[in-house]
């Protein structure tokens, strides 16, 4: 479903998620156009609700390009305990430090 939205998780692929969270942000959009009786640009306002989806996932990216596409330094960086908890984390769905 994600998927289709263009919305899947470069490091696992799952999509599902993202799904829920773009309906969820489209939800949001459409209460404000409403409230505003019509008067702002719809897509941006969706934009703008998905500036955290779009986060996430572009933090997702960084951890799939260091463990995945760079495989003479991917077993480096995932024997790495720093890395390694945090791709943890990140595929559990627990909060993410900062690593950018």
């Amino acid at each position: 479903m994600g998927d289709a939205a263009g919305l899947a998780d470069p490091l696992t692929g799952e999509g599902i998620y993202y799904a829920h969270k773009s309906a969820e942000q489209a939800s949001k959009a459409l209460k404000e156009y409403f409230r505003m009786d019509g008067n702002i640009d719809l897509v941006e306002c969706y934009k703008k609700y998905l500036r955290p989806v779009y986060k996430k996932l572009k933090y997702s990216c960084v951890l799939r390009d260091l463990g995945y596409t760079r495989l003479r330094y991917g077993v480096y960086w995932l024997n790495s305990p720093l890395i390694y908890k945090e791709m943890a984390k990140y595929i559990h769905g627990l909060k993410i430090s900062s690593l950018l």
